[in-house]
């Protein structure tokens, strides 16, 4: 058994992804289309960063994709929900997903609604699941401590090396590929270790099929359930009736072989205290149990495997890019907000109750100590283009933005429907409290707290990332942004889906100045 994405969703994200990203000319109705999934998608990813996340210690409340790797201390927490009261649109994202490692130890909640887990390619530092019914996926080996609750599926390619092991709950589903340390606890659970098993306590009413072996250095093997070992087993004990336990080798016991319940070795079978368990040892079945007639040998479960996202991140990226680049060529005619300069900073205005407002900004505006939102309402898409004057940045898309001003008023009841595009920007540096979507797909971004979705090349997470995301006023911030092109509702399923996967809908290489990725 191997975990792979759907062929439907493989075939999606083959025939998707733009070969180039670039800020170029006006857009194509591709363009457009690109633009529209990439608005679908903030409207359920909290955070999108195409390379590395490192994270000071904060949270971020809704879902998460990193195409690298995701850095940082203890205690992260992803998935949360709002602190703010706001919300976001359930999707089928993963809680988090990282193309990389997975370097800071998380803990994820399933507060936002949706598909519920973590999707790491690489190795993990360690997961706390912290709610029941969840999906762990690690194509690497995992150093930290797995934590899962009841209904928790796990699957590790590589090996489970936390000190302290694997303590189960219930109606667990666990598939280690390489050698892991002790499994123990739950009920109804099965388990699954591609390599050695250091020791376990298999529990009533679950199964274990272990590729290597079993027990090693007087470490205790004990069984309520049904088990399978195509090494040897030590220290073995047998805590139930009427169960059946194999090794492809010998058995060493201190007791065990209950009533109603059958030992089976391909070597010697050692037990010192057989509790009275008549014809329940099957000890020298040989090479693939060729003296045990009609007894399967026990057989390695083999590893699972965990998909690369990096096309899928390029995918995203390059959706971003073309959204980027659509909401620069806005049309403005009937749609141009009004900019107020006053002592202290700067108010956008729109008196817009329908379509949406554009403003077209500079890096001036950044000087100012405040900013204030006054719109007409809290569901007509704002869209704040940042556009630098120094002509040789622009050209090069290497244009620097730092903001230490504050937002005042009522600014937070916007931010859902407010995007600020940086889209010449190499490098973004926000230092206080951010109220609205950060687009800035090709930028190094620092940042304090940001309410309101966030697309990076590579996030310095200095504090916190809260809800709601872009456009989670129920229509996902369109109102006539990209008029015609948007995916109806019930088509984002054929785009979005999977294992947190995001598929685009362009292929093609974009005109004009040609961005390192």
């Amino acid at each position: 058994m191997r975990f792979v994405r759907p062929a439907a969703l493989c075939a999606l994200l083959t025939t998707a992804a733009m070969t180039v990203p670039a800020i170029a000319g006006a857009p194509t109705a591709a363009d457009k289309q690109a633009a529209g999934v990439a608005l679908v998608t903030l409207s359920q990813l909290n955070v999108f960063v195409k390379a590395n996340l490192t994270n000071g210690g904060g949270e971020i409340e809704g879902k998460t994709w990193v195409g690298g790797n995701l850095n940082g201390g203890n205690g992260f927490n992803i998935g949360f929900g709002a602190s703010n009261g706001q919300s976001t649109v359930a999707s089928t994202f993963a809680t988090v997903t990282v193309g990389g490692n997975q370097n800071a130890q998380v803990q994820i909640k399933n507060q936002v609604g949706g598909s519920y887990g973590a999707y790491v390619v690489g190795s993990s530092n360690g997961i706390e699941v912290q709610e029941n019914n969840g999906t762990v996926n690690v194509g690497g080996s995992v150093s930290g401590k797995i934590s899962v609750s009841t209904g928790t599926a796990l699957r590790i390619a590589g090996s489970y090396n936390d000190q302290n092991g694997l303590s189960l709950g219930g109606s667990n589903n666990v598939w280690i590929g390489g050698n892991s340390t002790r499994i123990q606890g739950g009920s109804n659970n099965t388990i699954r270790v591609g390599g050695n098993l250091k020791s376990a306590d298999i529990t009533s009413g679950s199964t274990a099929q272990i590729g290597g072996s079993l027990g090693a250095n007087g470490d205790n093997s004990s069984t309520n359930g049904d088990v399978t070992v195509l090494g040897n087993i030590s220290n073995l004990n047998m805590n139930a009736n009427n169960l059946t336990v194999k090794a492809g080798g010998s058995v060493n016991g201190q007791s065990g072989i209950s009533t109603g319940s059958n030992l089976y070795a391909g070597g010697s079978i050692s037990v010192q205290n057989n509790n009275g368990g008549p014809g329940a040892i099957h000890a020298n079945c040989g090479a693939n149990y060729a003296n045990c007639a009609g007894v399967a040998a026990p057989v390695s479960p083999g590893a699972p495997t965990v998909a690369s996202v990096a096309g899928d991140t390029q995918t995203m990226f390059d959706n971003f890019a073309a959204l980027s680049n659509s909401l620069t060529y806005l049309a403005q005619a009937g749609h141009t907000g009004t900019l107020i300069s006053g002592s202290q900073g700067f108010t956008f205005k729109s008196t817009a109750t329908s379509g949406y407002t554009v403003f077209n900004v500079d890096q001036s505006i950044f000087s100012k100590n405040e900013f204030a939102y006054d719109f007409a309402n809290t569901s007509t898409p704002i869209i704040i283009n940042v556009k630098s004057t120094n002509s040789a940045c622009t050209t090069n898309l290497t244009c620097s933005y730092s903001m230490a001003s504050n937002f005042t008023g009522n600014a937070s009841q916007y931010n859902k429907n407010v995007i600020w595009n940086f889209a010449d920007a190499s490098s973004v540096v926000l230092t206080r409290q951010f109220q609205g979507t950060v687009l800035a797909y090709l930028a190094d971004l620092q940042a304090n707290v940001i309410e309101g979705s966030v697309v990076a090349k590579n996030f310095n997470q200095t504090n916190e990332v809260h809800l709601g995301t872009y456009g989670n006023n129920g229509n996902n911030g369109n109102n006539g942004l990209l008029t015609g092109v948007i995916p109806e509702p019930a088509n984002w399923a054929l785009m979005i889906g999977g294992f947190g996967l995001v598929g685009g809908v362009v292929r093609r290489r974009r005109r004009g100045f040609a961005v390192a990725a």
